[in-house]
């Protein structure tokens, strides 16, 4: 990705060395003057457009298992929407990956996956497709109004912008009351939706959740989503592991004393593996929100296992960089030397790798 981002960036500043000379230099104010600057601007849009959003490359997954897709609405009758005020009931998209197939009741362990901020049900398609041809349910929740869209009973929602502006005002570093006081706004909101989520697939025995096994259940999420999936890893008591996709330990945080975050220090209760990647690994003893993952690198216990991707950035942990791989070069603060589809079989077989260790 590197070598195609740097030829595009040259590229484009030539483009505009052009168009600026067509502009500016006056002899060049004539009919075929205009006209290569119109031409200019036209390719200079191309170029744009080619580097930030490319053909999408499609991976297919590698599992013996066909997969089917359902997109389910669930309602939760007990609990309002809080980013609104219309007394609407708290409204949630699930979408499911799920294999086809000769396969038994109750023999595919079931994984639940939360997106990060600005992300929606298909933030991390291409492992949630994997594990399903690898035998596996996989069910994204999209998160209503923190979600970049969802689609509930056919409708489309998008972000609120009151969860938008909180999430580019919150700094930990600056303020770290405001930081504790977001943390737990959203962590409230999000274990209970996945709480809610997982009970209401637990409950259910028809279609394909008759072939969900009840006793393993993994909660997964990248960046916020992975610090909801740590949260229900403490909340919830029949979990089989918890996977976080590079992200701190928002729900541990109970407290500000003295300018410093206070944290849980009761053990962590389930099986846990924290991925990281270059955006964090090397700052996690310098940001205070990452202290609870910094211990939890360092204790010797097999229960608690730390992957440490080189080489990947933040967005290089979900799918974003199939839509954009420039953007997620910027969002990340790092491009990567690997080819998407390299970014993402490497976090595909973490994950099965971790799985298949811990006999999930």
């Amino acid at each position: 990705m590197k070598t195609r981002n740097i030829i595009f960036i040259i590229l484009i500043c030539i483009e505009i060395g052009t168009l600026l000379f067509l502009a500016i230099k006056k002899s060049n104010h004539n009919l075929f003057g205009f006209i290569a600057l119109g031409a200019t601007i036209i390719l200079l849009i191309a170029s744009f457009c080619l580097m930030l959003f490319p053909k999408r490359e499609i991976i297919n997954p590698t599992g013996k298992y066909e997969y089917e897709v359902a997109d389910v609405t669930m309602v939760d009758e007990s609990r309002v929407e809080t980013y609104v005020n219309s007394g609407e009931k708290r409204s949630l998209e699930v979408k499911f990956w799920y294999p086809k197939g000769d396969l038994s009741p109750s023999s595919c362990p079931l994984v639940i996956f939360s997106h990060g901020s600005f992300g929606n049900v298909n933030n991390n398609e291409t492992l949630m497709k994997e594990l399903a041809s690898k035998g596996y349910i996989a069910a994204s929740i999209g998160y209503t109004y923190l979600a970049s869209e969802v689609t509930i009973n056919s409708k489309t929602i998008k972000m609120s912008s009151e969860f938008r502006k909180e999430v580019m005002k919150i700094s930990p570093e600056k303020n770290k009351e405001e930081a504790f006081n977001l943390y737990r706004k959203w962590m409230d909101l999000t274990t209970k939706d996945a709480s809610f989520v997982i009970d209401t697939i637990l409950s259910k025995n028809e279609e394909f959740y008759s072939l969900i096994d009840k006793t393993k259940v993994c909660v997964m999420g990248h960046s916020f989503g992975g610090a909801t999936s740590l949260a229900l890893g403490r909340i919830r008591s029949d979990l089989y592991c918890v996977i976080s996709l590079e992200a701190p330990f928002m729900y541990d945080v109970k407290g500000v004393e003295n300018g410093k975050f206070v944290f849980d220090e009761e053990v962590y209760p389930t099986r846990m593996l924290n991925v990281y990647s270059d955006s964090s690994y090397s700052n996690l003893s310098k940001w205070d929100q990452y202290f609870q993952n910094k211990k939890y690198l360092n204790l010797n216990d097999e229960k608690y296992q730390n992957v440490y991707l080189k080489g990947l950035g933040h967005m290089h942990l979900c799918d974003f960089q199939i839509v954009s791989p420039f953007l997620s070069w910027i969002l990340s603060g790092k491009d990567s030397s690997n080819s998407v589809r390299t970014n993402l079989e490497i976090v595909n077989k973490t994950i099965l790798n971790y799985f298949e260790a811990i006999n999930f």
